[in-house]
């Protein structure tokens, strides 16, 4: 986690899924979490989780942003 921090410290970019309830890998029994979401610090989220796959070794993150740009 502190590679993390320093990642969002040094780009601006925050971590769109900021916690510890979603953990990632491995898939079959996730304990982990190494996969994140960056996002700008002017963007807004929504919802934020993981999907249950067999896909990989690790569970695919996802989330719903909002720009908070005018139209």
């Amino acid at each position: 986690q502190e590679t993390v921090k320093l990642f969002t410290e040094k780009s601006g970019l925050k971590n769109a899924e900021n916690s510890d309830v979603f953990f990632t890998i491995p898939s079959w029994k996730p304990k982990e979490k190494i996969d994140h979401i960056f996002i700008p610090s002017d963007f807004t989220i929504e919802s934020v989780g993981t999907i249950r796959s067999r896909a990989s070794d690790h569970l695919p993150v996802w989330a719903t942003i909002h720009s908070n740009y005018p139209n």
